[in-house]
This record gives structure tokens, sequence and C-alpha cells, in this order.
């Protein structure tokens, strides 16, 4: 790399009149880990919340390690957060395993846990914690890795904009989670130069959405104008609502049963042929082509491991898939995430020094921000016959 040539230059030419500093500043830090490690820590939970996810990363991680015939050994600690109180001994296992010689560490899960090593005075080896901080936290040696819903939501507002859509409504669950991604793709989709026409909410107890779509789609404005001049002419008219045409996309931000739901009922309500665009929080996972023929026509974007003809050509996806772990069809996307926090070892230290260097994952393209984020660009499809399929990916 151009790091070590400039080192390599300075030891040979200590006394040249030439600033390598000018070139160093350009460039970011990154990692300077060793091409063979003989010691991964991984920081998960054995027991709490987090069990399950944890579990499933562990075997994504054994698989990959596997796969990868790697001589390195790999030490698993037991992280343990009160959640409620935020105490965690993940410092201590942190210790532990710098004593133990580790060179690098994946892990902690949970935020809290990230927070403390995050908030520590210095970590002397480098930290691939599997979840993520607010965007502007960075630390040297702390990378954040993550499956957070936000980002497909911002990767959904940058592919609508790719595809020459300038206008668009969205319609959200009421709660925290549906506002977090309704919010990431309403700022993502201005910052690109989208209009946003609209944003309705829906409360997902419920099974009819109408009265969130009628305002949505302009029906009610429709109704409006109809009941205004029938006054006026005081006489009967024929009368078809019309949603409002400058519409060029839906943007729904829902879970599996309600999209399932919404579909349909946006159908009904004369939406046409309109995209419609979601997260990959809105499929469950497991191929259902009776289940999710309501879906057709969504276009969603999720990891490639979801997409089976992607998939297929992973050898860490056909190990696992040959003897699959327990609810592996509902965890593929954790498991995903084991194996690519695994598989980024050896990108860490290229990756790390250049947010244009990318890396093809089990999760998506992923790169490395300024501030040590893991960003990560999903594959994109679009319910045909019930069946989720993927598109071709878009050369620009």
């Amino acid at each position: 790399t151009l790091i070590v040539a400039i080192e390599d230059w300075q030891r040979n030419y200590p006394r040249h009149p030439a600033d390598p500093s000018l070139y160093e500043q350009s460039l970011k830090t990154g990692t300077r880990l060793p091409q063979q490690l003989n010691h991964i820590a991984i920081l998960l939970p054995n027991t709490g919340p987090y069990k399950a996810a944890a579990t499933a990363i562990k075997q994504g991680i054994l698989a990959a390690h596997f796969n990868a015939r790697s001589r390195s050994q790999l030490h698993f600690y037991d992280v343990i957060t009160d959640q409620q109180s935020g105490v965690s001994n993940v410092w201590q296992r942190y210790q532990q395993a710098i004593t133990d010689e580790a060179s690098l560490v994946i892990g902690p899960l949970d935020k809290k846990s990230v927070q403390m090593l995050a908030d520590a005075n210095e970590l002397s080896i480098p930290v691939l914690a599997l979840n993520r901080l607010a965007e502007h936290e960075q630390k040297d040696n702390l990378f954040q890795f993550g499956l957070a819903p936000e980002d497909d939501a911002i990767a959904a507002a940058n592919y609508a904009t790719q595809q020459n859509f300038q206008r668009a409504v969205v319609i959200s669950p009421t709660g925290n989670w549906g506002n977090r991604i309704a919010s990431a793709f309403n700022q993502q989709w201005l910052a690109n130069g989208g209009i946003l026409l609209n944003h309705k909410k829906y409360d997902a107890k419920q099974h009819d959405f109408s009265e969130s779509i009628k305002p949505l789609l302009g029906l009610s404005t429709s109704s409006q104008r109809y009941h205004a001049l029938k006054q006026t002419l005081a006489s009967k008219l024929e009368f078809e609502p019309r949603r409002r045409q400058d519409i060029d996309l839906i943007f729904v931000v829902a879970k599996p049963l309600k999209a399932r739901q919404i579909l349909p009922q946006l159908k009904f309500h004369r939406s046409g042929s309109l995209a419609v665009i979601a997260t990959s929080q809105a499929y469950g996972g497991k191929e259902n082509s009776q289940q999710d023929i309501d879906l057709n026509g969504l276009l969603i974007n999720d990891i490639p491991w979801m997409f089976p003809e992607t998939a297929v050509q992973d050898p860490i996806y056909a190990s696992l898939q040959a003897n699959p772990p327990e609810h592996f069809n509902r965890s593929i996307r954790l498991h995903a995430l084991g194996a690519d926090a695994y598989q980024l070892i050896p990108q860490l230290n290229s990756l790390s020094r250049s947010s244009d260097l990318h890396f093809q994952g089990a999760t998506g393209e992923l790169s490395i921000s300024e501030s040590g984020q893991i960003h990560r660009e999903p594959q994109w499809g679009q319910f045909t016959d019930g069946i989720l399929t993927a598109l071709p990916i878009s050369i620009e």
C-alpha cells in the first residue's frame, strides 16, 4: 500500500528534503493487521435477550472460518450486559482478549457494550463491533458493522433517485421503529433532491388502512372536490375517486404481515402502476409464493444471501445450507453478518484506508467510512408470482 511504501522510502532516505507528511495527510490511518492472525477474539453473549442472535452470528463466523481454512484460533468470550443499568463486563473481556494475545476482536453485539468501548481512552487492538452508534461517533481502532434498518431506508432513497423517480409519498407505522426508518428515507430522499409530497402513518394493530391510504394518494381531496361541486350544481353527478397524478413512488415501511395487507389496499385505492418500494423488513425471508402473492410488484432491498440464485454461489452459504443450523431460514441475515464479520478481517487494512474501496460480501457491498462505520449496499429484488427475484445489478 501507499502508506507502507512511504515508510520504506523514509527508512531508505532519512535526510531527503521531500516531506512525506504531505501525502500522509490525505490518507486515513487505517489498521495494520499482520497477514496471519494467530488469535481472534469473539465477544458475544451466551445468555440474555441477544443469545439467539449471537448464536446465529457465531455459526456464520465459524462457517466462514472453516471455509477459509485459516490457521487462526478463535476464542469466544461471554459478554454479559445488564440492559437496565447498562453495566457490562465487555471491558474486562476485551482486556482478557489482549492478554490472550488476540490481534483483533469481533463484537460486542449490544449498543451499551459498543458504547463502553467507544468511551475507552484507547483501544490497543482493533474492534469490529456488530452494532452501530451514531455516524459521528468515531474512534481509532473501532469499526462498527450492523444490519440497521435505517441503512436499508437510505439505500431505498438512493435507489429511487437512480431510477429517476422525483416525487414520493411515504406510509409508515406509528411508533419509534416506523419513525426511524421513515425519517432515514425522508432525509436521504430530500438530500438527493427528491420531492416528498406526503407522509401518512398507520396503526399496525389495525387491518384496514384506508384512513391513511386515501389522504396519502389524494383520494380524500378528490372526494372533497366532488362534494363541493355537487353542492354548487345542486344535482346528482357520476363520480369515481381519482388519485393525485404527480406521484412517482410509494415508500412503504412495514413488517411482513402488514406489508401483505397494505399492498392490496394500495391497489384497491387506485395506486395503479406506481412503483412501490420497501426495505428488507417487509419480507419474512422464507420463500412462500402463496403467502407472498400479495407482494407482487413490490421492490425491496435485502442481503445477497436472501436471493437463492446469488446465495448458492457462495461456498459459506452452501456449507450452512448443507447442514442447516436450527432456525437457519429465519436467521439467514444474522448468519450472513457473522460470515461477513470474519471475511472483513483480511480486508480491514485496505478498506480502513480508503472509503472508495469495496468488498462484495454476504450482506452486500461493503465499504468503511471516514468514521469507521461499515456501509452496506444491499441487493435489489422484486416479487413476481409471490417469489422474490433478484434484479440485475446496475453499473454506474
